[in-house]
């Protein structure tokens, strides 16, 4: 068949080349106006176009490769190294700076728990891992999950917070980055000691300030006026607690460039150390000699030691977590409540093996019957609630991803 290609060439270089997007979004932007040639055919088009090739890859280009190298060694994550390599001058997205590390095998920790607003992250950091096959049965699982209508308002999650206020992940940045700043200028770090009045006050700044959750709720056809700010509350409430988190953990992020390892630095050590666990003696690390070997000289060692522990404790985890899926015996009985968040995390992964906890709840009756769930994010949360509950049926409200 015979397309007419008259007076097409300078939208097509406008969308190819100026704004450098993909063949086939080129190609839905002209299916859209009923002209809809093949692939080929428009390669070939543009092939007598004389357009220029867009085949000059990123790991190519070596004083990007040289940066992103740079920023992996800091353990740098995903989405901030984007941001900086982008206000540096180099023109490179998300899936070009994936396939730069993927190809040097720059891998980088995904979190544990990952929520719906990073999935697609996690399944592009998947992907560098595991086969092809695997990655798509991920994606189809996640695609096909229905949690259902949330039973109380704290399960309500924050990718369903996001949609009830029309959040994409740049405006979710930013209001989280505003709501942090509020509350330190406001000196508010837990909702509950605020007390009402003040919670209600900063979430009042934070509407007046953010134009897009002005437009939100100053709509007077606005839909489910309660469910948005339930919503906005879900998300206030869980800045305020990664400030907390952030505040009293060291994370291994954190742990890595006070010690001054990169990323493969740390897979070593967590290897070698991870041997010494299993094989039940003591060995050495290269690593570690060069790390410590100042000694009580290095004015960061006490430091360097915490974050040592970090990464150490990082390891007893992934061992426990190994030892309980060779050997279900070690699963401790759900009757006999567990004693720390990995046995409890261990027993709520159980009949789901290949899923992860992202958020557990102590549910406590109340004299009404009415349930109410209490976040409980370390052992000594769970410890309380145990202790609280220890005359009465303990339950927990679990959230797998």
């Amino acid at each position: 068949m015979v397309y007419d290609w008259d007076g097409k060439e300078a939208e097509c270089y406008r969308l190819y080349v100026e704004e450098r997007r993909s063949l086939d979004e080129v190609m839905e932007f002209w299916k859209q106006r009923d002209f809809a040639p093949s692939k080929r055919a428009f390669q070939t088009q543009f092939k007598r176009w004389d357009f220029p090739s867009k085949q000059n890859p990123a790991h190519k280009n070596p004083a990007l490769v040289a940066r992103v190298k740079e920023l992996w060694e800091k353990n740098t994550n995903q989405r901030d190294m984007l941001q900086i390599l982008n206000d540096e001058g180099f023109e490179i997205r998300e899936r070009e700076l994936m396939r730069v590390r993927a190809k040097n095998r720059w891998l980088l920790r995904v979190p544990n728990g990952m929520k719906g607003a990073t999935t697609t992250a996690a399944i592009a950091q998947t992907s560098e891992t595991y086969p092809e096959s695997f990655v798509n049965e991920l994606r189809q699982a996640i695609d096909q999950e229905d949690a259902g209508p949330p039973r109380f308002p704290s399960e309500t999650t924050i990718d369903e917070s996001k949609s009830y206020l029309n959040l994409d992940n740049e405006l979710y940045r930013q209001l989280r980055d505003q709501f942090q700043t509020i509350c330190e200028e406001e000196s508010v770090i837990k909702k509950t000691l605020a007390g009402p009045d003040k919670w209600q006050q900063v979430k009042d700044r934070l509407i007046a300030e953010n134009e897009h959750l002005q437009a939100q709720f100053t709509d007077e056809q606005m839909e489910k006026p309660d469910q948005k700010m339930l919503s906005l509350d879900v998300i206030c409430t869980d800045v305020t607690k990664r400030m907390r988190t952030m505040e009293r953990r060291m994370t291994i992020a954190e742990a890595k460039n006070i010690i001054g390892v990169n990323p493969a630095e740390s897979r070593q050590i967590r290897d070698e150390f991870y041997e010494i666990l299993k094989a039940d003696h003591i060995t050495r690390s290269a690593i570690l000699q060069r790390i410590l070997a100042p000694g009580d000289t290095d004015p960061q060692h006490q430091q360097r030691l915490k974050a040592l522990e970090v990464l150490c404790r990082d390891v007893m985890k992934r061992l426990r977590d190994d030892q309980t899926k060779r050997d279900p015996s070690r699963k401790k009985q759900i009757n006999t409540g567990p004693g720390t968040m990995e046995e409890l995390q261990a027993l709520a992964t159980k009949a789901h093996p290949d899923s992860s906890v992202v958020r557990i709840e102590g549910v406590v009756k109340g004299k009404d019957f009415k349930e109410v769930n209490y976040p409980i994010d370390d052992n000594e949360e769970l410890g309380g609630y145990l202790a609280h509950m220890s005359a009465g049926k303990v339950t927990f409200a679990v959230q797998l991803a």
